[in-house]
């Protein structure tokens, strides 16, 4: 009877060590505010529904990733310039807020419907390969209005 105590104390011993040495998951608050307009919802919808079309898991929208997005598309806008600018701010601060491990981007501009956007990036090895990319598991979106009516467009994909 000792024996089996003993075994059952070190089994409980050696249990309650392993899940004291596992790092507790804090969840992502994801309380920033995003008023999606249509055409940045049917980005989103058309890049996973591609994914979904490829056996790909679809992608979460998180509303930090498109806040970040969103400082991207307005500094286009503010430059007049498709860019990548700033983008290791940008990682910095998801990898900081959203626990990002990785982070990849695709900016596009001049685009009128998100059919012929996505297929300019389908076409494109470089961005097809980020929409295709199967680590990444939440995405964010910024289309910003330039004052002759083009749009510039951000859209930031992460991996948690």
């Amino acid at each position: 009877m000792s024996k089996l105590l003993g075994k059952m104390l070190l089994m409980a011993f050696l249990i309650s060590t392993m899940t004291a040495c596992v790092k507790e998951e804090q969840p992502i608050v994801d309380d920033a505010f995003v008023q999606y307009s249509d055409f940045e919802t049917e980005i989103m919808n058309q890049v996973n529904n591609y994914r979904n079309s490829i056996g790909l898991a679809k992608l979460s929208r998180l509303n930090l990733v498109s806040k970040e997005a969103e400082t991207h598309s307005v500094y286009m806008v503010e430059n007049k310039t498709l860019s990548h600018d700033n983008f290791a701010v940008r990682t910095t601060n998801l990898m900081n807020n959203a626990d990002a491990l990785s982070i990849a981007e695709n900016v596009a501009y001049g685009y009128k419907t998100a059919e012929e956007l996505l297929k300019s990036w389908l076409n494109s090895e470089v961005h097809r390969r980020k929409i295709e990319e199967n680590r990444y598991t939440d995405f964010g979106i910024s289309a910003k209005y330039n004052t002759n009516g083009s749009y510039y467009v951000t859209q930031i994909f992460i991996e948690r």
